[in-house]
């Protein structure tokens, strides 16, 4: 599945088989590339030099690097370090190449394995879900709507979203239009949207399926978020995530240019969620799979927005966290100073982009293997009250919280060799090859029966440049085995 960044949201193993709980390490052998042999120890590449003070291997007799992988007590103490560095000069064949890693690690008392299944068609079961949510109230919505009109502004934003990249032919970027059809049944994809009382509330609900993604987009809101806390007037929401300059960037979704306000106009607000942020969380995941049906990995759900860019919340005076608030404004106050009439109530969650505080890969060239779960959560009266989400993986079990990988200086010496077994050299057009932009990433294996049978697994990433700096593609290695996964190369 090609990376996709949906627009809506972005405007607004050598496995072990002990289950979850349990660190003891027995291998599995049966993951990894089936295109890379053993390990040789004759690979023509020079001997990588590490300028790192921390990292490090075990040393065998005679000087002999240990290729055992290796268990910790965190991610860091099993590569030998935090702050890793690596560089040596090799050949792939009779090209030149070049192994360039500076890399920070994002430590993690756990690494875990997942097995998972990819969200097919036929394993989404549409009618239940909606079932679910609405009850013998649903309605099936055939017409155009907009959120000028009153609809549901997570509604009218997937039915944008699937207009912008999924409809079929392209979309009249000219001519945008003020409504947007809320049904329709394409060849990429298909649009289904739904209305009726959700918790009480008038609510809408679209849901698109992307037919060559395998993933679906679902969008669940009230026609008026006011109605959500017993306000009467027309609101809308934003989450509280510290900006870092003490202002609040509110859209207005009636001309979609941003209002700026001060963090300062309702900074002395307590949020009047009536649960803590803990529950919410796990509101949250008990929704996801009783709703949705959906499962996530181990701290799927998140407190923050953005990964590394927001901090994720604050902790109260007991050391528990407060979460990132959910703040209600009336629509009518963003045309005048302040923002009277604001409430703070509730929390803003979302699915996280992270495995064991590792990230998914979400393949920046053609031909990558990607497939995620993200998207945001509003949770208010003990219960969730809208979504964004984009699902196209279902966490059926975790393997293990802690597999054993080779050591970084290890796993560097490894990647020279096993590299050279797969790399097309005709890529690079004559020039040299350097690898950098090394990180720790998790990656989808499919099973060699069932191509929607998957293992998410630790894997290096590295971006691949030619000798005069042009990308051409990137490279995974299994961070168990040291197995090449996969090579995607610019198309």
């Amino acid at each position: 599945m090609k990376k996709r960044r949906i627009t809506a949201l972005m405007i607004g193993m050598m496995l072990l088989v002990t289950g979850c709980g349990s660190k003891d390490a027995e291998k599995v052998t049966d993951y990894g590339s089936d295109k890379t042999d053993a390990i040789s120890t004759e690979a023509g590449s020079t001997a990588g030099t590490e300028t790192g003070s921390e990292a490090g291997s075990t040393e065998k007799a005679a000087g002999e690097k240990d290729r055992t992988p290796r268990n910790g007590s965190s991610l860091a103490d099993q590569l030998g370090g935090t702050n890793l560095e690596y560089q040596a000069d090799f050949q792939i064949g009779q090209t030149a190449a070049k192994l360039d890693v500076s890399y920070t690690v994002n430590d993690s008392p756990t690494l875990e394995s997942y097995r998972l299944h990819t969200i097919t068609e036929d394993r989404f079961h549409e009618d239940e879900i909606v079932k679910a949510l609405f009850g013998d109230s649903a309605q099936e919505v055939k017409r155009k709507i907009s959120a000028s009109a009153g609809d549901s502004d997570k509604a009218v934003s997937a039915c944008f979203d699937y207009y912008f990249n999924y409809k079929d032919g392209d979309p009249d970027l000219d001519n945008l239009p003020a409504e947007v059809e809320s049904w329709a049944d394409g060849e990429k994809a298909w649009l289904h949207t739904y209305e009726g009382k959700y918790n009480g509330v008038d609510s809408q609900l679209s849901i698109c399926y992307l037919k060559d993604d395998h993933a679906f987009s679902m969008a669940l809101g009230p026609k008026n978020w006011g109605e959500v806390i017993g306000r009467t007037e027309t609101m809308n929401i934003m989450d509280m995530s510290k900006s870092g300059d003490g202002e609040l960037y509110i859209q207005n979704a009636a001309t979609s240019d941003y209002v700026v306000k001060k963090m300062s106009d309702i900074s002395d607000q307590e949020n009047h969620a009536t649960i803590s942020a803990a529950d919410a969380k796990s509101k949250v995941e008990d929704f996801l799979e009783t709703k949705l049906q959906i499962r996530v990995q181990n701290d799927g759900v998140s407190y923050s927005q953005y990964d590394a860019v927001y901090e994720a919340s604050d902790a109260n005076a007991n050391g528990e966290e407060q979460g990132v608030g959910l703040l209600f404004y009336p629509v009518n106050a963003l045309e005048g100073d302040g923002l009277a009439g604001a409430e703070i109530n509730g929390y803003f969650l979302k699915i996280s982009g992270l495995i064991s505080n590792q990230p998914c890969h979400i393949g920046e060239f053609g031909g990558s293997d990607v497939r995620y779960n993200y998207g945001n959560i509003q949770v208010v009266n003990e219960d969730v009250a809208g979504f964004y989400l984009i699902i196209s993986l279902d966490f059926e079990e975790c393997i293990s919280e802690q597999v054993a990988i080779l050591p970084f200086e290890t796993a560097m010496e490894v990647f020279q060799e096993a590299v050279q077994k797969d790399f097309d050299t005709t890529k690079l057009k004559g020039r040299d090859a350097q690898f950098r932009d090394a990180q720790i990433v998790y990656y989808p294996v499919a099973s060699p029966e069932d191509a929607d049978d998957l293992t998410y697994i630790p894997a290096w990433y590295f971006t691949v440049y030619s000798g005069d700096n042009a990308p051409i593609g990137e490279a995974l290695m299994n961070a168990m085995d040291g197995s090449i996964i996969a090579i995607n190369y610019v198309e």
